[in-house]
């Protein structure tokens, strides 16, 4: 996992989206068993999350391991999907809205918008789009050296386009570094 950094931190409502799917799915004690495979740290910080409170993002990188590990058995599919079913819950009705009725293309041009909703720090995004392709670059982000991010964001995408032109895009990292990452995506032809 990486090193403490203070300069990037993620928004409360990404654990209070997590405990409701796992309640949902697993009952309380999914939620109890997910804190019980992160560090008691992380754990305590966010065992009673506040949609507004910010966190330091190893507390989501510690939860995301656990959520790899008791719920998803290790599984890539598993894991992607979950991500991307966490991601679709946690668009809000008006932006779900907003989302359906734009274009995929409108929607994955507003990546970095939709990265500052959740996050702060110095991490930049930028959105590349030629014809059916769309090209994002990710970079100053010392996370993307983790398996487990760069498949985090392969299902963050996943969740997005889904809620945007329901159905799921091919998505695949095509470089990456320990803080950078570029990631293309297209959607299937139907």
């Amino acid at each position: 996992m990486a090193a403490p950094d203070p300069a990037h931190l993620v928004k409360g409502s990404v654990f209070v989206t997590v405990r409701s799917w796992l309640t949902d799915e697993h009952g309380e004690q999914g939620y109890d068993d997910l804190l019980g495979a992160m560090t008691a740290e992380h754990a305590s910080e966010v065992r009673d999350p506040l949609p507004s409170t910010w966190h330091p993002e190893e507390v989501h990188q510690s939860m995301l391991h656990a959520l790899n590990e008791v719920f998803c058995d290790r599984d890539p599919f598993r894991y992607r999907q979950a991500i991307a079913a966490l991601t679709v819950l946690g668009i809000h009705k008006f932006a779900r809205l907003v989302l359906q009725m734009s274009s995929n293309a409108f929607v994955l041009r507003r990546l970095p918008t939709l990265w500052n909703v959740i996050r702060r720090g110095p991490a930049t995004t930028e959105v590349e789009q030629q014809g059916d392709l769309t090209r994002i670059r990710y970079g100053s982000f010392p996370f993307y050296g983790d398996d487990l991010y760069r498949r985090y964001t392969l299902g963050v995408l996943t969740g997005i386009v889904r809620t945007s032109a329901e159905v799921d895009p091919e998505v695949q990292v095509v470089s990456h570094g320990t803080d950078r990452m570029v990631v293309e995506l297209r959607l299937p032809r139907r």
